[in-house]
């Protein structure tokens, strides 16, 4: 059986686009197979009941991207 993990994703995150770019090393180091599973933050969010980032977590993101 082969060996993979999960990789959650948004298309809309900056992040999500420079973990993936590490996707192809991890997956020669370790022989596991990525699973891509898409996501969306704003449903997560809703569903978990905080519908918009702290503003900490917005300054951050502002000047980090």
């Amino acid at each position: 059986m082969t060996k993979t993990f999960d990789f959650f994703y948004d298309l809309g995150s900056p992040y999500s686009y420079l973990a993936s770019t590490q996707l192809g090393g991890i997956e020669q180091r370790t022989g596991a197979k990525a699973r891509l599973l898409p996501i969306t933050l704003g449903g997560l969010r809703k569903a978990t009941g905080h519908h918009i980032p702290p503003p900490q977590q917005l300054k951050y993101m502002s000047e980090d991207t």
